[in-house]
């Protein structure tokens, strides 16, 4: 199971939109963003590269809604910064947001089991496996995985709206398990 053992220092803060610089991992190893809001956080969080000659938005990495829970993702090298994006509402004006990196070496284990209720990245270090991936709820829910270094990224299983249960098959590792969701989630492996 994942503890709040492993929390890392979030030395980014900021109220509503922002841009901020990702220190990237050493090469080698993905980065891991984490980030935290509060009780009336809304927020997108994308990947952008911005440097003197480029501008441009890439894809979302994770998305926020009214939890204080800490979301973690994987960020791709090519990003230079990640944007943070209000929701929508009067209520978003109140967004409130932590951020910091680490690498991905650090993330939580995958032993036999995990669960949340948030976005997450597990680390998982043994042999190729069969799991159970169960949505508790009726939000959406993506499991991805990648190499250590955060290349290679597939998809393992999407769930357009929950509940589901059903199998999936883990590549050796060590990989990266990324799960990207807006409801309660479980992976257990098999055996």
């Amino acid at each position: 199971m994942t503890r709040p053992v492993d929390m890392i220092e979030l030395p980014h803060r900021g109220w509503g939109r922002a841009s901020v610089p990702v220190d990237h991992a050493p090469p080698g190893v993905a980065t891991v963003m984490e980030i935290q809001g509060n009780w009336l956080s809304s927020y997108y969080v994308y990947g952008l590269v911005d440097t003197p000659d480029t501008l441009e938005q890439g894809l979302m990495l994770c998305t926020q809604n009214h939890s204080r829970q800490r979301l973690r993702a994987v960020v791709p090298r090519e990003y230079t910064h990640v944007k943070i994006s209000m929701g929508t509402g009067k209520i978003a004006l109140l967004t409130r947001w932590r951020l910091g990196f680490r690498p991905a070496d650090t993330c939580p284990e995958l032993l036999t089991a995990a669960q949340g209720r948030h976005p997450d990245v597990l680390l998982y270090n043994g042999p190729a496996t069969a799991a159970t991936f169960e949505v508790l709820g009726r939000g959406y829910a993506q499991l991805h995985r990648f190499a250590v270094d955060g290349t290679g990224k597939q998809e393992l299983r999407t769930v357009g709206l929950g509940p589901f249960r059903g199998g999936v098959e883990l590549p050796p590792g060590p990989i990266l398990v990324e799960v990207d969701c807006l409801t309660s989630w479980s992976l257990t492996l098999k055996g």
